[in-house]
């Protein structure tokens, strides 16, 4: 954990990556960050033991909320929230994000 994401604002979320579809294959287990409210965009529709397809992303808007102007960005963090297309887990669009990506090798 990060020391400037150790904030009541922020949650870690340790999620298992079974597939990545797009960039480059992670390690077994990620921190991904969100928001901790859905009224500030978190994704708090994921829950421990599911199964889901998560969009993340290396970049994230969160930092105007805690310090306007500072990035909370760092090397080797990802974020998701609940605009980013998370879902459980789905069959087809994971084989339609597979095929995306073997597409574009």
């Amino acid at each position: 954990r990060l020391p400037q994401l150790d904030t009541k604002f922020i949650i870690e979320l340790k999620v298992l990556v079974k597939s990545v579809y797009k960039g480059e294959d992670l390690i077994d287990t990620l921190s991904i960050y969100t928001t901790r409210t859905p009224a500030s965009c978190g994704a708090t529709s994921l829950k421990p033991g599911g199964d889901y397809l998560i969009y993340a992303y290396i970049e994230t808007g969160a930092y105007e909320f805690i310090s306007p102007g500072s990035r909370l960005e760092k090397e080797g963090t990802f974020w998701t929230f609940k605009c980013t297309r998370n879902k459980a887990y789905n069959k087809e669009e994971a084989m339609a994000l597979r095929a995306l990506k073997h597409a574009l090798k």
